[in-house]
């Protein structure tokens, strides 16, 4: 028997459409604003982004002027929000997802490109294109381990993890999902 099996994912849903606070990249589904915010949010706190997402947003609102800047205005922007290479990483990125006609909705492809790992691309496609890919990352590993009751993670409860979340897509909407696992983490 699954340590996760009889878990049920409506009352988060319901409880994070109630409660759950807005962030300006949780009202949108415009992959490039969920990207930007994603990629800042991985070194950097909650509040310091809202403030340099929207200013960011101001100088560079879309994928082509992003693929438009020079090296030194986004490092110049990055600074204050984690390792450089993360910034550079969108700017290459930018122009080739140009090239390639825009965000492709699947995960899969997503991670071709640089700078796209599995959880930002597993989030790219589900708050942008709705597609049922858990965000796993490590709050919501630390989620999945507190509601197994297990002491670490393992290989063993993250493909129930996976496998739990994958029969939910079936009925609930992986947007919400994810974001209630996220807020709950």
């Amino acid at each position: 028997m699954s340590r996760l099996e009889g878990l049920d994912f409506r009352p988060l849903i319901d409880w994070f459409l109630r409660e759950g606070r807005t962030y300006p990249w949780s009202l949108t589904h415009d992959p490039y604003k969920i990207w930007i915010s994603e990629v800042m949010l991985q070194q950097t706190t909650v509040q310091t982004v809202v403030l340099r997402y929207e200013r960011w947003l101001r100088r560079w609102p879309n994928l082509g002027a992003l693929a438009q800047a020079h090296e030194d205005e986004v490092l110049r922007e990055w600074e204050g929000l984690g390792y450089y290479s993360r910034g550079l990483a969108l700017l290459r990125t930018s122009r080739e997802l140009l090239l390639q006609g825009g965000f492709p909705s699947d995960p899969k492809r997503l991670l071709q490109f640089p700078g796209i790992g599995p959880y930002t691309a597993a989030a790219l496609a589900s708050f942008a294109f709705d597609q049922p890919c858990l965000t796993l990352d490590a709050n919501l590993k630390r989620v999945f381990q507190r509601l197994a009751a297990e002491p670490k993670w393992t290989k063993e409860l993250e493909s129930e993890a996976l496998e739990r979340a994958g029969a939910a897509f079936q009925t609930l909407p992986s947007r919400e999902l994810n974001q209630g696992l996220m807020q709950l983490g």
